[in-house]
């Protein structure tokens, strides 16, 4: 059952990856963009075959909780919906302690319209540092015929261990679809998002320790 499940984890991993290996990027340096209640966002451009580019967004802030303490919030779903502001439903489809799905469906203000996104966890440890690597597997879900599927999705969660059992988090978030509206209209709604729900997330992951 071991072998199996190596096996199966190697076809998902390698197929994700070599998904992505087949596309080179390149990367602007990080640029800062906004800063609020502890938590500061940065942004640089990523492109890909000469023609294409998308900005990819970091967020940076510090967490008063070990990152074996913290990992829990993004394995069940009733703490993914406090602190992921929008998330309106959600479910979590475990493989095992590394590896696991989660669906998410997103009721943002307008001028953002209703997702949903299927991403798929990878845990990896080294040196202490652990790292959530994400990835859209858009078809692991039954789809919403009222709802738009996020296809393309790539990001990170990297926990940093720090004196005194806090945690340095990084992340970081790209994807390959041009925004709905103008940068100038939708940056300060998502930057007003994501700092309101890192904020709830610092303060979940500080109650649970």
């Amino acid at each position: 059952m071991r072998y199996f499940k190596i096996i199966v984890a190697f076809v998902i991993l390698t197929g994700a990856m070599a998904a992505q290996a087949q596309t080179r990027y390149t990367y602007t340096p990080w640029e800062p963009g906004y800063q609020d209640k502890g938590v500061e966002i940065d942004y640089r451009w990523v492109s890909w075959q000469k023609k294409n580019k998308s900005r990819e967004i970091r967020c940076r802030f510090y967490v008063d909780a070990r990152p074996d303490e913290i990992i829990g919030l993004f394995q069940n779903q009733g703490d993914i919906q406090a602190w992921a502001v929008g998330a309106k439903a959600c479910e979590v489809k475990p493989y095992d302690q590394e590896q696991w799905w989660v669906y998410t469906l997103f009721d943002v203000p307008w001028p953002l319209e209703p997702k949903d996104i299927v991403t798929h966890y990878r845990k990896e440890e080294k040196g202490g540092i652990v790292t959530l690597y994400m990835v859209a597997t858009p078809d692991r879900f039954p789809r919403r015929s009222d709802v738009s599927r996020m296809e393309r999705y790539q990001g990170s969660w990297t926990f940093t261990p720090q004196e005194g059992g806090k945690t340095k988090v990084e992340f970081c978030s790209l994807t390959f679809k041009d925004p709905p509206v103008p940068r100038f209209i939708l940056d300060p709604i998502i930057q007003r998002m994501m700092v309101n729900s890192l904020t709830d997330f610092t303060k979940l992951a500080e109650a649970k320790k």
